[in-house]
């Protein structure tokens, strides 16, 4: 599965569902796909997301789905940075995030 996220200041971003969904819950979301946040959750969601890839950028990893056994895992912390510019985008434009899957 894939998971999009769109908000009206930002590219559209498209990310691999078990990570996205990884994030996701990161930032205190269920991980329900689809799903939304408000304008007004926007920041504290960043925040969380934030001070979660801060704090184990090397210790979250995972491999993407298809990947080789020998691949290197990508750490979670570079796969949330396009996710971390859209929500920054989205929280200085006050504007709503939404998420949806397919794929």
């Amino acid at each position: 599965m894939l998971v999009t996220f769109r908000t009206p200041r930002a590219p559209t971003l498209t990310l691999f569902g078990e990570h996205a969904i990884a994030l996701l819950q990161l930032m205190g979301q269920s991980g329900e796909v689809p799903g939304a946040l408000a304008a007004s959750d926007v920041p504290a969601a960043l925040a969380r997301l934030r001070a979660a890839l801060t704090e184990a950028p090397a210790q979250v990893q995972a491999r993407s789905p298809g990947a080789e056994p020998d691949e290197p895992r990508v750490s979670l912390a570079t796969r949330g940075r396009p996710l971390l510019d859209l929500f920054e985008r989205a929280a200085r434009g006050s504007n709503d995030i939404v998420w949806s899957g397919g794929g």
